[in-house]
């Protein structure tokens, strides 16, 4: 394998492995799941994979570090740190490293045996063309896929039952998700319209203590994949980039009014510092917070 992907890596330096268990010419059985392939890769920068087959199986990538485009069968997606995304059977999958960084992800190559099971897959086939709305996040799915790629290297007494039992899991976790995509796809566009009208109302009005953008979309009942998606598709805009275009606006006001400092300022807006609020208020009007407060403003306010 590490041949096979050498091969195919464009640029920079040679991809490095953490751990690879290639069972393509001899899958295994795990219960009700046919194994292919898992493992973990650590890929330096400008990393890419190029243009591969799948065959027989499904395949989860699961980015633990860095940002990346995939592909499969059609446009790019980008896939962010934490994110999974689910490629099909028969299907040519491509990746691609962003921000001249380092990349880390697991792989886990599957297909279900058991009928019922394999029937809701391939449903997914035909639900989920479009890759990408098959990215999406689950942190227990990244648990439990790290637990395996562990146990496998370790390959321990009753090792094959405790993975039987893990990759069950995951399918299962897999199906749920995807359920519910299906479930929050009938929402129409004025149901979706309000709901993004929403969730700008809740970002607006806990902008000093919203801790995670997933509380937003939780705050409406959805999972914030599907939901960051849909509000861009309304909006226009990122959930990411109204969240910060409302920040910095919020900061301007501050500053005008003249009470607090930079400093504060910023810890009030949840900058993890001084320079991160800077940067981005620079990068949005073109000036420094500093430079802003100056301004014949008279207010006297300091850093």
């Amino acid at each position: 394998m590490e041949e096979w992907i050498n091969q195919r890596h464009e640029g920079g330096e040679k991809v490095s492995f953490h751990f690879d268990k290639n069972m393509l010419a001899s899958p295994q059985r795990y219960g009700d799941v046919m194994v292919y392939q898992i493992g973990r890769m650590y890929c330096r920068k400008k990393m890419v994979i190029s243009e591969h087959d799948h065959q027989r199986w499904f395949e989860l990538t699961i980015l633990n570090e860095g940002e990346c485009l995939t592909a499969a069968n059609g446009p790019k997606c980008r896939l962010e740190s934490g994110e999974i995304f689910l490629s099909f059977p028969d299907e040519k999958h491509w990746m691609e490293s962003l921000k001249d960084q380092d990349v880390k992800y697991d792989f886990w190559a599957f297909y279900p045996m058991e009928e019922s099971l394999e029937r809701q897959f391939r449903r997914l086939i035909k639900d989920f063309e479009q890759a990408e709305l098959r990215v999406f996040r689950d942190e227990r799915i990244n648990s439990l896929i790290s637990m395996a790629i562990s146990e496998t290297n370790e390959q321990s007494q009753y090792s094959k039952e405790v993975l039987s039992g893990i990759y069950l899991q995951v399918m299962y976790y897999i199906l749920r998700f995807f359920e519910g995509i299906r479930i929050q796809n009938k929402v129409g566009e004025k149901t979706a319209e309000s709901l993004c009208y929403r969730a700008m109302s809740y970002v607006d009005t806990h902008l000093y203590s919203l801790k995670s953008l997933t509380e937003v979309a939780e705050s409406q009942g959805y999972n914030y994949s599907y939901f960051s998606r849909m509000f861009r598709r309304i909006t226009g805009v990122t959930l990411s980039d109204y969240y910060g275009m409302r920040r910095l606006d919020t900061a301007r006001v501050l500053i005008d009014e003249g009470r607090m400092t930079l400093t504060q300022i910023a810890e009030k807006l949840q900058y993890s510092s001084l320079y991160a609020f800077s940067k981005a208020f620079k990068n949005k009007f073109g000036y420094s917070p500093r430079y802003y407060a100056g301004l014949d403003k008279g207010n006297g306010i300091t850093e």
